[in-house]
């Protein structure tokens, strides 16, 4: 009985050394990538920051229907139209 309770004590030790070793990896990666993606989930959510008014999908819908952005997209489209004619590719295949 006294054996399985001594492997059962350095498995635990191995668990927790294991676990102090990947503790910073883990933390590197909470604080660089996954809580700045939710801060700018939480961003393009609402309205102000500050003010923290919930306004859901209506940010992204306004960007849309923004003349300079939709000019962009347009001005963007064609430039990537006329480099696919460059490259030999042609329209129709593409559509």
């Amino acid at each position: 009985m006294k054996k399985h309770t001594k492997t059962t004590r350095r498995t635990r030790k191995l668990k927790i050394s294991s676990g102090a070793y990947i503790a910073p990896s883990f933390i590197g990666v909470l604080l660089f990538f996954i809580l700045p993606f939710m801060v700018v989930i939480y961003y393009s959510l609402v309205d102000n920051p500050i003010s923290g008014n919930f306004v859901f999908l209506e940010n992204f819908k306004n960007i849309i229907a923004n003349a300079a952005f939709q000019k962009q997209g347009q001005h963007h489209s064609q430039r990537n139209c006329h480099r696919r004619k460059k490259k030999g590719i042609s329209h129709r295949l593409l559509k």
